[in-house]
């Protein structure tokens, strides 16, 4: 599993859990590999993650 956790300050303010089997660097966050958010509305429409974490995320050779 991968988890991202976003933090304010030292308070968890959001979640997310991905299936992180036999993923790679750039596809661990896409919409089919989310098992549980703090927001309901990612698990309705998932399709949304990905642009969501693109921005924030960042991946490192």
């Amino acid at each position: 599993q991968v988890k991202i956790e976003v933090l304010s300050g030292s308070k968890r303010v959001a979640h997310f859990i991905f299936n992180g089997t036999a993923s790679s660097k750039t596809n661990w966050f896409d919409d089919d590999r989310l098992m549980e958010s703090s927001y309901a509305d990612l698990e309705e429409d998932t399709c949304y993650t990905y642009s969501y974490l693109s921005e924030y995320v960042h991946f490192f050779e």
